[in-house]
């Protein structure tokens, strides 16, 4: 019988860390799902998901912990048999001059609505001609059935010129159950 775990990471970054990561798992006939990697702020992070026999997973969870010898540091959680959240697929883009709250408050309606964020990914850099640091982000939603997509909007906008963000939003078919 086969076990899904969820990985994360975290370590310095320098090259060889995935290297070093999937040959732990190899060795224990684990099988390297799908993941999420980057550099942040001079670490390598990432969320993975692996498939592993049973009877390999203390021996896995063992050499995995032996990459902390290295500045690999690891955690190890089961995957659950959750059921995937039904509704309209989205994408969700966000701009504005960097500020605290500014995540915060876009996650709060989406919150308010049960949207479900499937996937975010941010960054800050300068803007292109005043050198101002702004925020851009661009996520991946799930929209609960029967959604009210006016709503949604309306309320996002609400809030885009309190905290001077541009929002867009896209959506795209229902998603399979």
């Amino acid at each position: 019988m086969k076990k899904e775990l969820i990985l994360t990471v975290v370590a310095s970054d320098q090259p060889g860390r995935v290297s070093e990561i999937s040959r732990v798992i190899a060795e224990n006939d684990g099988s390297w799902v799908d993941s999420a990697m980057a550099r942040l702020g001079g670490q390598f992070a990432g969320v993975l998901r692996v498939g592993v026999p049973a009877a390999s997973v203390a021996k896995l969870e063992e050499g995995l912990a032996g990459l902390a010898a290295s500045g690999i540091a690891v955690t190890v959680q089961e995957h659950g048999e959750e059921k995937a959240p039904e509704g309209a697929i989205a994408s969700l883009s966000i701009v504005g001059q960097d500020q605290p709250g500014m995540v915060s408050s876009v996650a709060g309606i989406l919150e308010r609505f049960h949207v479900n964020i499937e996937a975010l990914d941010s960054r800050v850099e300068p803007g292109s001609m005043s050198g101002e640091m702004y925020f851009k982000a661009s996520a991946r939603i799930v929209l609960p059935p029967q959604m009210d997509i006016e709503v949604l909007t309306a309320a996002l906008e609400g809030i885009a010129g309190d905290i001077m963000i541009e929002i867009e939003m896209e959506t795209g078919s229902p998603m399979l159950s």
